[in-house]
């Protein structure tokens, strides 16, 4: 636009097979599905709705409003987790997170989230070998 500013993130996953294929997709989705909680938007699961990657990696966005909390658990607890802040300011655990901070966790199952304002967050679980 030339009237607004546009941020883009760009992430790369390695697929988890050799020379096979790109694909592309796109999809939109509903912001107020995500509201106070996961919204799965990317995952090796071709029959969700969410975009489909040959990866064991699943993404997921949440619009947490201030004061509210929300727990993430893994869908495999040999992966990790990486923390985007887009907005907001947020704790995991005893770490404190604020706009465009980034955040990476392993040898857990589960994690606590906090918003200490209204905040959107973005969540990839990774397999770490």
């Amino acid at each position: 636009s030339k009237k607004e500013a546009v941020n883009f993130l760009q992430i790369w996953v390695f697929p988890k097979e050799r020379d096979i294929e790109p694909r592309y997709d796109q999809r939109s989705y509903d912001p107020d599905d995500r509201k106070n909680k996961f919204q799965l938007v990317v995952s090796p699961e071709k029959e969700s709705s969410s975009l489909w990657i040959n990866q064991d990696s699943y993404f997921s966005l949440t619009d947490l409003e201030k004061g509210s909390s929300i727990e993430y658990k893994l869908h495999n607890p040999a992966n990790g987790i990486y923390l985007f802040l887009i907005e907001g300011s947020i704790r995991a655990g005893d770490i404190q997170l604020n706009k465009r901070d980034g955040l990476g966790i392993e040898d857990t199952n589960s994690i606590n989230l906090t918003a200490a304002e209204n905040s959107q967050l973005l969540l990839i679980e990774v397999p770490m070998k």
